[in-house]
C-alpha cells in the first residue's frame, strides 16, 4: 500500500560543548543565564515584598510596645491590626508593584532573543 520509507531523526539530548545543540538551530542557555534570570527574579520578590514586610514589621512592634505597657495579653490583638495594615499597604502599593512587575516580564521577554543566539 504505502511504499515510503520512514526516515528517523537523532536528537541530541545533551548540548555538545560550545553549548549548541545540533537538532534545532538555537543555542541552549547556559547556567549563568539562568541563574541570572532566578537572581533578577528572586530579588524582584524581595523588592516587591518590602512594603508589606516592613507594615507588618511595624505594627507588630507597635501593638508588642502597647501590649506590654498595658499588661494586656490578648493572642488576637496581635493578628488582627496587622492583617488589617498589611491589607492597606498592599492596596496602596499595588500600582507600584504592578509596575515593577510589569517591567520585570518585558525585560524577561524582550531578553528570549538574545538568549537563544
Amino acid at each position: 500500500m504505502n511504499n515510503r520509507k520512514l526516515t528517523t531523526v537523532k536528537i541530541h539530548i545533551y548540548p555538545q560543548k560550545n553549548n549548541w545543540h545540533p537538532a534545532c538551530s538555537v543555542s541552549i542557555m547556559g547556567p549563568d543565564s539562568v541563574i541570572q534570570i532566578g537572581t533578577e527574579a528572586i530579588k524582584m520578590v524581595l523588592m516587591i515584598s518590602l512594603p508589606m514586610l516592613l507594615v507588618a514589621l511595624v505594627v507588630g512592634i507597635a501593638i508588642s510596645l502597647f501590649q506590654a505597657v498595658t499588661q494586656i495579653q490578648e493572642m488576637t490583638l496581635t493578628f488582627v491590626p496587622k492583617i488589617i495594615a498589611v491589607f492597606v499597604a498592599m492596596i496602596v502599593a499595588a500600582p507600584w508593584m504592578t509596575e515593577r512587575m510589569v517591567s520585570f516580564t518585558k525585560n524577561l521577554f524582550s531578553m528570549i532573543p538574545t538568549l537563544t543566539q
